[in-house]
């Protein structure tokens, strides 16, 4: 087991990376994967890590694990290790070789960002978020693909890609000092969407974006979720047939009510419970909605 702040070697890590690209697809314990990418992260916390890895050229030792035939394992560490990097304080150096010298990393997340394998998926956000924090994601995906693929991602089957997917939302909502309104116009297209014309899926989206916005450290961000969902509007997802929905929309409320903390709202939410609630033909459905948005 990794212990945090365990200094690693530099011989040791260099050896990992060039031993990287030719682990065996034969393995059949995934963790066995994700703790070389722990190991490597460790790595990447010590003074002078990002002056090693240009050095070795690791971009390109990576470069090696993004081949057509590569497992898809592999590929999956090494895009994130690219992304940690390049979100590394002192990551210019990676991101300048992966525009300059392996751009074929780069075409390789915008390829593989609808792949079937829900851990490329996941990783392919993940580098994307981690792009988005200090370099941008219009040089890999383009600004309107970026925000196309956030919206597939939202409608994932896997609950890992839709986090994931959420915390780019995040990232990429709020940039360079300032509201990025055309992150919001997706989720409000989203949101828009006939109540009865959206599938569980697309109400879970819906959701999870508002969720997010509610949950961002800007409070600039937090007063625009409202319009993504507004509390009218939000009422109908909390008496939904689907559980995963009404426990979703609960989480949505008390974040709507925590971020507008005053009598106003909470009156305006007593009211949708009880207009809401008497539509709701499910008495125990009824009772439990209530109950849970009262406390």
């Amino acid at each position: 087991m990794l212990v945090p702040n365990t200094a690693i070697s530099a011989d040791a890590m260099l050896g990992v990376l060039q031993q990287l690209p030719q682990m065996s697809d034969k393995i059949v314990d995934d963790t066995r994967h994700e703790k070389v990418l722990s190991y490597m992260q460790l790595f990447l916390a010590t003074p002078g890590a990002i002056k090693h890895l240009v050095d070795w050229e690791a971009v390109g030792l990576l470069d090696r694990c993004l081949q057509p035939t590569s497992d898809h394992r592999i590929s999956s560490v090494a895009v994130r290790f690219l992304g940690d990097c390049v979100a590394a304080a002192d990551g210019a150096p990676i991101w300048a070789t992966l525009c300059s010298e392996h751009q074929r990393a780069l075409r390789w997340v915008a390829e593989n960002a609808d792949s079937p394998h829900a851990l490329v998926r996941f990783s392919c956000l993940y580098f994307l978020r981690q792009a988005a924090c200090t370099r941008g994601v219009g040089r890999i995906m383009g600004p309107v693909d970026s925000r196309m693929l956030v919206l597939r991602r939202l409608l994932d089957a896997s609950y890992f890609v839709v986090a994931e997917a959420c915390r780019l939302l995040s990232t990429m909502c709020y940039r360079r000092q300032r509201i990025q309104t055309e992150w919001f116009a997706m989720a409000q297209k989203m949101g828009a969407r006939a109540y009865n014309a959206q599938s569980s899926a697309h109400k879970e989206a819906v959701l999870a974006a508002t969720a997010t916005f509610y949950a961002h450290e800007q409070k600039s961000v937090r007063e625009q979720a409202a319009e993504v969902l507004p509390l009218d509007r939000l009422g109908l997802y909390l008496f939904d047939c689907d559980r995963l929905v009404r426990d979703h929309a609960l989480d949505v409320l008390e974040a709507a009510v925590r971020t507008a903390a005053s009598v106003d709202c909470v009156m305006q939410v007593l009211g949708l419970l009880r207009r809401q609630g008497h539509e709701c033909a499910d008495r125990p459905v009824r009772v439990a909605v209530k109950l849970r948005s009262l406390a």
